[in-house]
């Protein structure tokens, strides 16, 4: 995220408590999200009231993987009611369908009010709130809104979730890096893993064979990249939608069929 927007995030976290400035701190963060969307190439239109209802505000609306989705922004200082909730249901089921809405609001929503998404209701709202907002605007985690949005779309499209915390993006975000780091690394055991088992299916047979013709201490490092390799790695199966199981099937192969020494085992009881 530019540092611009981050600037102009934390200056709107010093407002103080005048309603006439909280006010225009809600204007302020409805421009502030747009222009982010605006940057990101995904914005169709700023705030605006609908042709058939004049008095009916949206906040923004944009389209991320050929879906349409329309804004609501909050940051109020006081718990947001459900009845807000449902208003902006109402909007989005209102509209031609297949529509999709994005609630974001900078006050944590209560677990109830995020319940309320799915009662009785088709989904058809993304929620995005609390410390999930202070976490995208940190600089150290450099994270597009557009692709958070997209892969949450992706998961509450399959699985039955009603928010997915930007938290566990950036773990997901943390385990495919950790992932592609194999491709810089030039030592014999990274050598044999990118070769033999990274993401070419291989036969037990020939992985046998292959075991068989290294030497000790190459199978033991070897041993020994899988272990470190692999928390990361089986975590990013169950995270990671693009994730190439091949991967994780070779390790489990390979630590199956290899009887790692009475030394390096004791390192990893």
């Amino acid at each position: 995220m530019k540092q611009e927007f981050i600037d102009r995030f934390e200056t709107l976290q010093k407002a103080n408590d005048d309603p006439q400035l909280l006010q225009q701190r809600g204007r302020d963060f409805e421009e502030l999200i747009n222009n982010i969307f605006q940057e990101e190439t995904v914005l169709l239109r700023k705030g605006f009231h609908t042709a058939d209802n004049k008095s009916e505000q949206i906040d923004g609306a944009i389209e991320i993987d050929n879906r349409i989705f329309l804004i609501e922004t909050k940051w109020v200082k006081s718990n947001i009611a459900a009845s807000d909730l449902f208003s902006f249901i109402g909007k989005i089921e209102n509209k031609f369908f297949g529509t999709l809405g994005i609630f974001i609001s900078k006050e944590k929503l209560s677990e109830n009010f995020i319940d309320a998404l799915n009662k009785g209701r088709r989904q058809v709202v993304l929620v995005i709130h609390g410390e999930d907002i202070d976490l995208l605007f940190n600089p150290k985690n450099d994270i597009k809104i557009n692709e958070y949005i997209s892969h949450t779309l992706r998961l509450c499209s399959y699985d039955n979730i009603l928010h997915f915390p930007v938290k566990k993006y950036l773990d997901i975000l943390k385990n495919e890096k950790s992932v592609e780091k194999i491709e810089n690394f030039n030592e014999d055991s990274i050598a044999f893993i990118k070769n033999s088992l990274w993401k070419t299916p291989i036969l037990e047979t020939d992985l046998i064979l292959k075991i068989n013709e290294n030497s000790e201490v190459l199978n033991n490092k070897i041993f020994e990249k899988i272990i470190s390799m692999y928390s990361d790695i089986f975590n990013a199966r169950f995270t990671n939608l693009k994730f190439d199981y091949t991967i994780i099937e070779n390790f489990d192969k390979f630590l199956k069929n290899f009887k790692a020494n009475t030394e390096t085992l004791k390192n990893y009881s």
